[in-house]
């Protein structure tokens, strides 16, 4: 198994912990439909959303294909708080990624993510359009 993913496969292991951090998260839907990988893994990564989003502190939403444009669109955005209350913001885009500390800058995500969520289709109808699509790939 390749370091990356034995990198990537420890990660999780902090959200299978006693006391998982919450985690909210918001897909463009264009995520579900692009066919990034053959459909059994297609499939099994949609399953993997779905069994993840049945966990309390787990929250998946769909950002539909005709929401409008937003700040967080060039790439990903992870909004991270620390027990200290301090937010930063992790952003990655094609071969770059960096934090942002600024509290201007966070604040401005923080509004982007809460104009996101006020889009996205709600915790329940994302998972029937998860389900959707991984019945669609059989």
């Amino acid at each position: 198994m390749a370091k990356a993913v034995r990198l990537r496969l420890a990660r999780q292991e902090v959200l299978r912990a006693a006391s998982p951090p919450d985690v909210r998260v918001v897909l463009c839907e264009s995520v579900l439909r692009r066919h990034l990988a053959p459909r059994a893994v297609m499939q099994a990564q949609l399953a993997a959303l779905l069994a993840h989003s049945t966990h309390p502190t787990t929250s998946i939403r769909v950002l539909p294909l005709d929401a409008e444009a937003h700040l967080l669109l060039e790439g990903s955005a992870s909004l991270l708080t620390a027990p200290n209350h301090v937010t930063v913001v992790c952003v990655e885009a094609y071969r770059t990624a960096g934090i942002l500390d600024d509290p201007e800058h966070v604040r401005a995500a923080e509004r982007a993510y809460d104009e996101l969520t006020g889009e996205a289709l709600s915790i329940w109808r994302s998972a029937d359009l998860i389900t959707e699509q991984m019945e669609n790939l059989t």
